[in-house]
């Protein structure tokens, strides 16, 4: 196959999204990629919704390219879990006529819902087994691209030796020019990635490429031999910081992790009150699965102490502010988190 960047992109009911993602990448000044979708087993009309993407038939609707006229119809090629499972018959498959490029989407179909670590590792694996690319690019599918965002991202990965991920400047979706990351930067005290630059209007204040611990998880290129070498993201996490778990065991083994300025996607945010319960379990979970993962001894001890009072400050704040739910799915993950062996 020997595509340079193989593009996963999770799919869990939201197809509108994705679709939008997956339009501004047609348009993309890039063209040695393949498209990896993975449906995380939706129970909407995700799926047919990407049949009738591929031929054409569905409006795209973007403030970021409302006149773009994409390339269509688009081959689709579809494969379930159990046809993943038997990659012998797939690389056949492959070897004998489905030329996977960037003329055509990949669809793996889930049962159901492994979560966003697993769900992507999915698609990284099939990537990695099949495609047999440079480059893996994990992307949201909340996300809308720039057209050189990826050969920008390829430019710097290429151009410094040891470098194990890349990734964009970040801003937010519903206004363009306020960073929502610049890289990120790890603050054990408080078990989190801290994104650089969050919140302010670009003046070009961050305008030069430079070394950072952690990219956004939006966006990350990630070298194939550097997963080779290191694993995929632990599923443990589940969901959130699992893309920031794996960019510390990068550095860890050496790797180099950069930000890349010139090359920009746009980012949309913002939950639902179910899923803002989940995002204060699994933060709170992951935080300390992160901390027992990455620190030992002492510094574990003070760190997590740290990470105590914060949660329970959280959890305090929340039941002041008639927020009894959010304030349980906060503490709930972090006593399971504690649970957890890592």
């Amino acid at each position: 196959m020997n595509r340079e960047v193989a593009i996963v992109v999770l799919n869990w009911n939201n197809s509108q999204d994705t679709i939008e993602c997956l339009e501004s990448l047609t348009v993309m000044d890039y063209q040695n990629y393949v498209t990896i979708v993975v449906d995380n087993g939706s129970s909407d009309e995700s799926i047919e919704n990407f049949r009738e993407f591929a031929k054409g038939n569905l409006k795209i609707e973007s403030k970021f390219f409302p006149e773009c006229e994409a390339r269509r119809p688009i081959k689709i090629i579809e494969y379930d879990r159990d046809q993943i499972d038997r990659k012998d018959k797939i690389e056949k498959a492959a070897i004998n006529g489905d030329k996977y490029e960037n003329e055509q989407l990949i669809l793996i179909r889930n049962e159901c819902n492994y979560g966003f670590a697993e769900g992507n590792n999915i698609g990284i694996q099939f990537a990695l087994d099949v495609v047999k690319p440079n480059y893996v690019l994990l992307l949201n599918s909340d996300t809308v691209v720039d057209r050189d965002f990826l050969s920008e991202l390829v430019r710097v990965s290429v151009s410094v030796s040891r470098i194990g991920v890349v990734g964009p400047k970040v801003y937010y979706y519903h206004n363009p020019f306020q960073i929502n990351a610049a890289g990120a930067r790890m603050h054990y005290w408080s078990g989190f990635a801290v994104n650089i630059g969050i919140g302010q209007m670009d003046d070009n204040q961050f305008n030069e490429i430079q070394e950072v611990d952690c990219v956004h998880g939006s966006a990350m290129l990630i070298k194939a031999s550097a997963l080779e070498d290191l694993g995929l993201l632990d599923p443990d996490f589940f969901v959130l910081l699992e893309e920031t778990e794996w960019c510390l065991r990068a550095k860890k083994a050496g790797y180099k992790i950069f930000f890349v300025p010139t090359a920009r996607v746009y980012h949309k945010e913002g939950f639902s009150a179910t899923r803002r319960c989940k995002f204060y379990y699994y933060s709170n979970r992951n935080r300390i699965l992160l901390l027992k993962k990455h620190q030992k001894s002492l510094r574990k001890a003070v760190y997590g102490v740290s990470i105590t009072l914060r949660t329970l400050a959280a959890s305090i704040i929340l039941s002041v502010k008639a927020e009894p739910t959010l304030a349980m799915c906060t503490l709930n993950g972090f006593f399971n988190g504690l649970r957890i062996k890592k």
